[in-house]
This record gives structure tokens, sequence and C-alpha cells, in this order.
């Protein structure tokens, strides 16, 4: 929405979620912005390089790409976790993000020019709470893997560099967290609120703009005081 609302058109990728791209979509397009949606798994390198055609052929060019596809899946303590759990987790978070910026780095690279950003989390630096141990490690991951591609894509023009959310009002804590852990969470938050998507997106939004023209390999902790190092 916030890109949408700086005049930048925009392809809403979904996989499972088709009536909340169309929400996103239809918001978009009040503020008369140009805007489709797109259905991928990122687990799949094909889909990945499917979906993307599909931008390119509706937009002509790709100038910002945020890699926002992630899941928790579960909670499922350390020593009950199952291989595949771990690489689910890991196919998401992590594949996803490598396949998505592989394939449009491509067209940027022709250009010399664009922006990739990558969601990582608090849980990053943090290792997250009981029983996303996966997540936690998959989101570390994130972090590292744009430090990495903003050294390789640098040459060509284009900057990487990331976001990593703290406790923010999502979907994803209504059902995976319960209400009194949260309440826990946002107590400890030295601004004692939770963050909202909105002030997530003001950042993603500095972050594809020029005034970031000079950040690189960055990930901005968004957290409310929680984490500062």
């Amino acid at each position: 929405m916030e890109l949408a609302r700086r005049d930048y058109a925009v392809a809403v990728h979904y996989f499972r979620n088709e009536r909340g791209a169309q929400e996103a979509l239809e918001k978009i397009r009040r503020f008369h912005g140009d805007a489709f949606t797109v259905k991928a798994d990122v687990r799949s390198k094909v889909d990945v390089e499917g979906m993307v055609d599909k931008v390119l052929s509706e937009f002509g060019k790709i100038d910002v790409l945020v890699n926002n596809a992630g899941d928790l899946i579960a909670n499922v303590p350390f020593l009950e976790m199952t291989e595949e759990h771990w690489n689910d987790v890991f196919a998401v978070n992590v594949n996803g993000v490598f396949y998505c910026a592989q394939a449009v780095a491509r067209s940027m690279i022709s250009r010399r020019s664009g922006v990739i950003i990558n969601v990582s989390s608090l849980a990053a630096r943090a290792g997250g709470a009981v029983g996303a141990l996966a997540y936690a490690s998959a989101k570390g991951a994130v972090l590292t893997f744009t430090k990495g591609l903003a050294k390789a894509l640098a040459p060509f023009g284009i900057r990487v560099n990331g976001v990593a959310p703290g406790v923010i009002l999502t979907a994803q804590h209504e059902v995976h967290t319960p209400k009194d852990v949260f309440a826990t969470y946002v107590d400890s938050i030295p601004l004692k609120r939770a963050g909202t998507a909105e002030e997530i997106a003001s950042v993603i939004a500095f972050l594809a703009s020029p005034d970031s023209s000079y950040l690189m390999g960055e990930t901005i902790e968004v957290n409310g005081g929680l984490r500062m190092d």
C-alpha cells in the first residue's frame, strides 16, 4: 500500500491467501494505482521464474523487489523438530528469497539499477521464541544473505538492504502466539506497544527510495526499542 501511495506500480504476490491479495489490490486501486495479483509458490524456482516473467510482461521492468514471503509454519520444540519441518521453514523463508532475488536481479543487471529489500526478523538476532528455532535460524540466514547479495550486486548499481520487524500486529501472531504471551512481549518493549504493518511499510518505502541511495547491506531493526544492538 505504501509503495502504491508513492506512485509505484505494484505486483501483489500470493500463494494461498487469494482473498488477502484481492483486498490489497482493491485498496491500491483506490489510490488509482497500477496493480495486479500474481500467484506463485516461492518454494519453487519454476513458479518464481514464471511469476517474474508475468510481472515483466505486465510492467516492462522491475525497479523494486520486496522479499516479504515468510512463515513460522508451526511452533515446534527443538527435540521434537523433524527434518521435514526444518526444511519446510527454510524452503519458504530462505529458498524463496534466493529464488526471487536471483530471478529479478537478472533483469535489473541489464539496466544496471534496482533495489532489493529482504524482510528478516528480530528473531534473527534474538534466537526467536521457544518453538521457533527453525524460523529464527532461517531469518538469520536472510540477514546474512542480504549482506552477501549487496556485495554481489553493488557493481551493477543494484542496492540490497533489509528490514527486521519486531513485535508487529500481524496474522502470524494471531495464529501462533497466545494472547497472554503476546501481552508479555508488548510489556517488554520500551515503547509499550506493538508495531503496525504500516510502520514496517514506511521503512521499506524509505529503502526503496533515493533517500537511501548510499545504504547497502544493512538490515534496519524496527522494534520499538526492544533490541538496540
